[in-house]
């Protein structure tokens, strides 16, 4: 089960699990086991559910909790073994991890595009550099005023178009 971490809530919503599943609780974000791995940012792990409060006897033998970074949390749980190996643990943080940067990854497009929108609709001469310093988004005015087609600027250094002087200010 992935549950995501809702801002606005501050709970873990359960958005994704394998078929057949229940329906499960939404959490705050601080709460029971997918909570703790949350706040905590490491796995939880629990191979004995007999000490734990209100739980049916008919659920999962042993579950883990592993955080997908800011995102949310991988809940796992097994019926069939006693309890998870190491390698199982293992593997379940190679998932989670891959997890997390795929939704990095969503998120950084997502703003882009939003940018990328923005820029398109601006009527006024603007730019944005990249970590290099080289040109990532060029506004049509911009283009236009510079005599270069804007996907001719995406990738280049303002020194070639631009003088010195106008490169420093």
């Amino acid at each position: 089960l992935v549950r995501l971490y809702d801002e606005d809530t501050e709970t873990l919503a359960p958005v994704a699990g394998t078929s057949g599943m229940p329906d499960r609780p939404m959490y705050d974000a601080d709460e029971a086991f997918p909570g703790e791995a949350y706040q905590r940012g490491e796995t939880v792990r629990v191979d004995d559910f007999d000490d734990v409060e209100n739980y049916d006897s008919r659920k999962a033998n042993a579950a883990m909790y592993v955080p997908l970074d800011d995102h949310g949390v991988l809940s796992v749980a097994t019926y069939d073994q006693e309890s998870f190996s190491d390698a199982d643990v293992s593997v379940a943080e190679i998932l989670a991890s891959n997890a997390a940067a795929a939704l990095d990854r969503v998120e950084r497009e997502q703003d882009l595009l939003r940018y990328e929108t923005v820029m398109e609709n601006v009527r006024d001469m603007v730019y944005v550099l990249d970590e290099e310093g080289r040109f990532q988004l060029v506004t049509e005015p911009l283009a236009d005023w510079l005599g270069y087609e804007r996907a001719e600027l995406h990738g280049r250094h303002p020194r070639a178009v631009l003088d010195e002087e106008s490169v420093d200010a």
